[in-house]
């Protein structure tokens, strides 16, 4: 089950138990947001819409679980996927990418970098 890998891959990747249910929340959300369709059939259209019905405070954690789910439990590789070059250079759309450091700041954290935000955890 979905769930299931989701949890797995939470808990090989390190993940404390309050992250990995913070996690799982977006991840229920999106795929409740659509109508419970499996992520594997959804694109940046979906995504996109997911987002933009968020406060800008929720955006930043809900596009780091989606994340998460693609390239961690379903290694999908995001570029297939067709989604918003936001989510792959943030130079490209600088309103949303704006959007998110502002939810960061407004919740008092510091904004994180790109790779962060779109695997999770620093890179390299």
């Amino acid at each position: 089950m979905l769930l299931d890998d989701i949890r797995s891959e939470l808990m090989a990747q390190g993940y404390s138990v309050r992250a990995e249910r913070r996690n799982l929340v977006w991840i229920k959300r999106y795929m409740a947001f659509h109508k419970n369709r499996h992520p594997a059939a959804m694109r940046g259209e979906e995504l996109n819409r997911f987002l933009l019905h968020l406060s800008p405070a929720s955006q930043l954690p809900a596009l780091r679980a989606v994340l998460f789910l693609y390239t961690r439990v379903l290694d999908v590789d995001i570029k297939e996927l067709g989604w918003p070059a936001a989510l792959l250079d943030p130079g490209l759309a600088p309103h949303l990418w704006s959007r998110l450091k502002a939810a960061c700041r407004q919740a008092g954290q510091a904004p994180l970098p790109a790779s962060v935000v779109l695997v999770g955890r620093p890179v390299g």
